[in-house]
């Protein structure tokens, strides 16, 4: 006699929701269904740029071939949920579908954010999210009318300049518009903002801060105009709004559960709903008061929530790493730690060479907590000479942890300077006992590189990683008069 297998239905197929797909334990006890609104299974929105640049829908798929039929899993696109029935544990879709659960995860991901102006929804006005916003982009851009082509991008966060390097590799002449006195205003401090902007005006894209955009009307010289309120404006033919996104809770709202005040459906740790038979994952969820807008925080919500659907009860999400490093229109960008020390007990160490185009900070706060953030995108024969480096000074560095905490620089001529190597302090000690946590989690080492995380052997990197950020945290810092100047920023 067979035993019935559980209902378990995913609401999403964007990037998160097939990573939970894909986590789910081998030989696992549940029959599941997959929901997706959009017409393809999950493709790599990460990557959407390059869409301009050659690569085909089928190049972004992130879907194995067969995967769903290998795996039993039943797909349904084009199926919008529509209503969720808690009482009877019921999805109902836009096409009238009914789909019963004995399990929910909601996956449904994040919508662009568009600010309310008159003209936001002029033909030639679109949102960078889809493929489908993508060849509507692509489209308008390729409508020949004799004027010049220009483009527009309103909002100059991380997405906000992925979508200008979309309309620069369509030929079109690219300004992006910033209502923050910088660009990744989140990311970066004023220093890293003007050396970020200094960079990719040098590539030909416009910027423009401290702009707030009231309206768009109809323009002389294109087919738009922007009209900011300090009474200046900007003509533009396409228009690409990529102000930031909010999470897509309105079918949460709508069944009853709990929802943060400014958005996002409430999860625990175990990335449970107020409804214990419904998980959400991803951009969607409110964790702690906190949105997580990268993918990889979504990531570790899909695998715990897999691990807990697998009958792990100690499988639990605790917060995530936001760290990033993003290759913006071929500017190596990486952020890590808290850019603006808002942290209680925030210090900062800063160096700045603006002639090198190296703008490196430090902040760090109290007890054990280790904050870094470093912005400015180094030549990459420059990252190879300070891997090199650091490499070549790995041996003489102790296996064992001193009382005394300190900021090293290593200051060498006619080799890279500006190397930073940080020590966390006194407390580290309780955090390193727990060796088998990541290395990103006890400070081990932290990088901003192509993994996901470096592994850590006794606290000390032998990786040799290095894009536009390298912090290594050292166990022993041996000085030498010639190579190495301390300061102690306790």
């Amino acid at each position: 006699m067979t035993t019935a297998r559980s209902k378990l239905v995913v609401i999403g197929n964007g990037m998160v929701g097939q990573r939970f797909l894909e986590s789910l334990p081998p030989g696992h006890r549940f029959e599941v269904t997959v929901l997706a609104e959009e017409a393809r299974p999950a493709y790599d929105r990460v990557q959407l740029s390059s869409f301009f640049s050659g690569k085909t829908a089928d190049d972004l798929s992130i879907v194995p071939s067969g995967f769903f039929e290998q795996h039993g899993i039943t797909l349904h696109l084009n199926e919008r949920a529509d209503a969720l029935d808690r009482h009877a544990r019921v999805v109902r879709t836009a096409s009238g579908r009914e789909v019963a659960y004995d399990n929910l995860v909601l996956a449904t991901g994040s919508y662009p954010f568009v600010p309310p102006l008159p003209g936001k929804d002029r033909p030639g006005c679109y949102v960078y999210r889809t493929i489908e916003d993508l060849e509507a982009i692509r489209d308008s851009a390729q409508d020949a009318n004799g004027r010049a082509r220009t483009g527009v991008v309103i909002g100059g966060g991380l997405l906000g300049l992925e979508a200008a390097k979309a309309l620069r590799d369509l030929n079109l002449e690219t300004h992006v518009v910033e209502f923050a006195p910088r660009l990744m205003a989140l990311q970066v401090d004023d220093g890293g903002g003007g050396m970020l902007r200094r960079k990719i005006e040098a590539l030909g894209v416009r910027v423009h801060t401290g702009k707030n955009t009231r309206e768009i009307v109809d323009g002389a010289s294109a087919r738009h105009c922007l009209k900011f309120a300090d009474g200046s404006s900007l003509d533009a033919d396409v228009v690409v709004f990529s102000a930031g996104i909010r999470p897509r809770d309105d079918l949460a709202r709508r069944a009853g559960l709990s929802v943060g005040e400014r958005g996002g459906i409430v999860i625990d740790d175990a990335c449970r709903t107020s409804d214990q038979a419904i998980y959400a994952i991803g951009e969607c969820a409110l964790w702690r008061n906190r949105i997580f807008g990268l993918v990889a925080p979504g990531y570790q919500m899909a695998q715990v929530t897999a691990a807990r659907l697998g009958g792990d009860e100690t499988a639990a999400f605790s917060g995530a790493d936001m760290s990033t490093k993003l290759k913006l229109l071929g500017v190596d960008v990486a952020s890590i730690g808290d850019a603006h020390a808002a942290s209680p007990g925030a210090r900062t160490y800063s160096f700045v060479d603006e002639r090198r185009e190296v703008n490196e900070l430090e902040r760090r706060g109290q007890r054990h907590r280790l904050i870094l953030r470093l912005s400015g995108g180094l030549a990459r024969e420059q990252q190879q000479r300070r891997a090199e480096h650091l490499a070549a000074h790995r041996q003489q560095v102790g296996a064992h942890l001193t009382n005394e905490w300190k900021l090293a620089r290593h200051d060498r001529p006619h080799r890279l300077r500006h190397a930073i190597e940080l020590v966390a302090d006194r407390k580290l000690d309780r955090l390193e006992r727990r060796s088998t946590r990541r290395c990103d989690v006890h400070f081990g080492c932290v990088f901003s590189c192509g993994r996901r995380f470096c592994q850590c052997r006794r606290g000390l990197c032998r990786g040799a990683h290095f894009d536009a950020a390298l912090v290594i945290c050292f166990r022993r810092l041996l000085t030498s008069r010639k190579s190495m100047s301390m300061a102690n920023t306790r």
